[in-house]
């Protein structure tokens, strides 16, 4: 292949990162609206801000799609994968831990076949750069992926101390590094986001460690996986790394995509200097988006997010709070 003369629309892959309760499940609306079929893995069981962002008639969504004759049939398949809990009781004292290790497994088995009821969508070796792969969220996935190697190595439950403890963290980053190298394969050639939220790492000694905040004045952030030698790497297989931040309170709170490292969180973009480094967080992914492919800017979206505005003050995410104005 040239990579000069190669006009092929190449797949995104990116990390969304952001604190929680800053509108990374939220902000994947806008996609939703310009017709992109998103198929998410959730882990954090909480998917239904989607639902209310794409129906409930207070956001633009809706009634862009209907204007555009954008059908919301069939765009989202959403997978809710947990660990059941249960109580054990060690020297007098209580505690809870998984009833069985069958996370991992299944979120693999859901990217090789994905069955979501009767609809049947196949592998996602198999779907086209109009869908997305939603990871929703990376650290949960960890959990989940700690919690299989527990139960491989015979020791479901242990607690998360000793030699035992690092052995089954070491195993877990294994996976984990498998799964992000099968995403970012250039056999996947559907869209991929992962959101996540912000591990911060202390690498002023060579090594990756918890930061110690009275001894270093800015520990970096990456994407929360499990222990803290793999969250600087993971973004490694990914072109893209987006942050979402919030600033403000009340009527002037604001939430905002960065695409630029921010506030000592690491963040980067395959196209430096034609990306904007901040869009608004109703329309920032479609915005980047079509960008990244070469494609018009979704200026109707846009205009029907900015109309909403003066009668509704809200971000993905939060209950929305009506104003004064008509």
């Amino acid at each position: 292949m040239d990579l000069l003369t190669d006009k092929t629309t190449q797949p995104i892959k990116a990390f969304l990162v952001g604190k929680q309760g800053t509108g990374k499940t939220g902000s994947k609306a806008c996609l939703v609206a310009m017709g992109y079929k998103l198929r998410m893995l959730n882990f954090d069981n909480g998917a239904d801000i989607l639902k209310n962002l794409l129906t409930n008639p207070y956001y633009p969504y809706r009634k862009y799609m209907e204007e555009h004759e954008i059908s919301l049939a069939g765009a989202i398949s959403v997978i809710t994968i947990t660990e059941e809990m249960k109580k054990i009781i060690e020297d007098q004292k209580s505690r809870f831990i998984p009833k069985s290790a069958r996370g991992y497994s299944r979120a693999v088995d859901m990217i090789d076949n994905w069955i979501d009821g009767e609809t049947k969508l196949g592998p996602a070796l198999s779907w086209d750069s109009n869908t997305i792969l939603n990871i929703d969220t990376l650290g949960t996935l960890a959990d989940l992926t700690y919690f299989h190697i527990q139960e491989l190595n015979g020791r479901l439950g242990e607690r998360q101390e000793g030699y035992n403890y690092q052995r089954d963290v070491g195993g877990a980053q294994g996976l984990l590094r498998n799964l992000m190298q099968t995403l970012f394969s250039p056999y996947m050639k559907c869209n991929i986001l992962i959101d996540s939220h912000i591990t911060y790492v202390d690498e002023s000694k060579g090594s990756y460690e918890r930061p110690n905040l009275e001894s270093i004045s800015d520990p970096i952030g990456y994407p929360t996986c499990i222990g803290r030698a793999l969250s600087p790497v993971v973004g490694k297989w990914f072109n893209n790394v987006f942050i979402i931040e919030q600033s403000g309170s009340g009527l002037t709170e604001k939430h905002e995509i960065s695409t630029v490292t921010l506030k000592n969180i690491a963040a980067k973009n395959s196209l430096p200097g034609l990306l904007k480094s901040r869009y608004p967080i109703e329309t920032g992914l479609a915005e980047i988006f079509a960008t990244l492919r070469n494609e018009p800017k979704p200026l109707d979206l846009i205009e029907a997010c900015s109309k909403m505005k003066p009668k509704v003050t809200s971000i993905p995410g939060k209950i929305p709070t009506k104003t004064t104005a008509a």
